[in-house]
């Protein structure tokens, strides 16, 4: 028999698209929570992701009108981040591209000072390297263009 893995309220609401208060509209309707010996609802993990399922189906995540303004998913991203999940259940929770993912964790870890760097893919890391290749062999051509010339000079 499996062992069932407990998910806390506030990492039940970010895989619903719901806040924490909503998620106590649910106990003994959608959800069954049970209480931790210190008080605390904990929520069955995989009765947790068949009901984001079936919100998912109805069009409702993130919204009761199923309607997403824009900044929704990155808010949700935002606060999936706060809570330290994986990439794999905030992939999975937002259906954003994992490339997303990591340019909007880019964003939530730099702030707004710091220059946000750039993430390639292994193709971009292979065009940028043999430009950069291409540069420095230009530049020790002009270099030896350059000596040559001061020696004719010199002549």
């Amino acid at each position: 028999m499996a062992v069932k893995e407990y998910l806390s309220r506030a990492q039940t609401a970010a895989i619903l698209g719901r806040t924490r208060s909503c998620v106590l509209t649910y106990h003994g309707k959608q959800l069954h929570p049970v209480k931790n010996g210190e008080g605390e609802w904990l929520y069955e993990r995989e009765e947790v992701e068949r009901y984001a399922a079936v919100l998912r189906a109805q069009g409702k995540r993130g919204g009761s009108r199923g309607v997403r303004a824009p900044g929704d998913l990155a808010r949700e991203a935002f606060r999936m981040f706060d809570l330290g999940l994986p990439m794999s259940e905030i992939v999975a929770s937002t259906s954003l591209e994992p490339a997303k993912v990591r340019e909007l964790y880019a964003e939530y870890t730099h702030g707004y000072e710091r220059p946000i760097p750039v993430v390639l893919t292994p193709d971009q890391q292979i065009a940028r390297d043999k430009i950069q290749l291409e540069k420095e062999k230009l530049a020790l051509q002009t270099e030896k263009y350059m000596t040559q010339r001061r020696k004719r000079r010199e002549e």
